[in-house]
């Protein structure tokens, strides 16, 4: 009742059953639950992306340039906004296909099942089925959805987990090469950087590392990737493949 605005009370209490007014309540739910859908859509797609590039572009170039008093330490602050944005993109896509889940599983259900009782031609019904539910399963049937979701799996892991791997793997890097006399290699160089750094230093590195690899399990759960993948070999794979694929997955559990 609190998502009912004056006009639609109006129109709710004129309707002459409780069926009517409870089919209109799950319609004004419905456009409340898709319109805080496309809210969170726009947040994931749009606001977080450009909100990585405006808070890791500065630290860049600050942090490579000449007269930086903090020298390489600001690339520290990349893992942190990586972090802070990445867990805000796997919140809103959880509720984004909660909200998904729950309008084809349940508020579907109960609209459908209301609105069979009704005394309205079969040809009505349907129509309003369609209107309302349609699209909620129309754009389930993308043909290339599980190689999507695989892709945007990889895209979000690059964007959230490795760039601020990255930026420590740098920031280890320069710190070795900067206490070095002679001229070493990449790795032997990442090696001196973590033993010149200061304890408390280490431990903020420790740190990073760790809530990185724990936010990229955290994507991997959300993004469904072992389904999407079954998916994937039972559609786009000749058989022979998928029983060679059995076959070692077998083999591997008894190992």
């Amino acid at each position: 009742m609190s998502y009912l605005k004056a006009s639609q009370l109006k129109d709710w209490s004129s309707m002459s059953s409780p069926k009517e007014k409870l089919l209109e309540i799950y319609r004004v739910e419905y456009e409340k639950l898709k319109t805080e859908q496309l809210q969170r859509i726009t947040f994931r797609d749009v606001q977080i992306p450009f909100s990585m590039f405006l808070g890791i572009a500065p630290i860049l170039s600050v942090a490579f340039a000449k007269d930086n008093p903090f020298g390489y330490n600001l690339l520290l602050v990349v893992p942190l906004i990586c972090v802070s944005l990445g867990w805000a993109y796997v919140a809103n896509d959880e509720k984004i296909s909660t909200i998904g889940d729950y309008v084809r599983d349940d508020l579907r259900k109960s609209y459908n099942l209301i609105l069979d009782e009704l005394a309205h031609p079969e040809e009505v019904k349907t129509e309003l089925k369609k209107l309302i539910f349609g699209w909620e399963h129309y754009h389930k049937n993308d043909t290339y959805k599980e190689e999507r979701k695989i892709t945007q799996l990889f895209v979000n892991l690059l964007t959230f987990v490795f760039s601020g791997l990255i930026a420590l793997a740098i920031f280890l890097v320069l710190k070795g090469s900067e206490s070095s006399q002679a001229s070493i290699s990449t790795f032997s160089s990442l090696i001196k950087g973590w033993q010149v750094i200061s304890g408390s230093m280490k431990l903020l590195v420790f740190s990073e590392i760790f809530t990185l690899i724990g936010l990229g399990w955290w994507i991997y759960i959300y993004s469904g990737f072992k389904k999407n993948f079954y998916k994937l070999l039972q559609k786009r794979f000749p058989n022979w493949m998928k029983r060679y694929f059995r076959k070692f997955m077998r083999i591997a559990r008894l190992r």
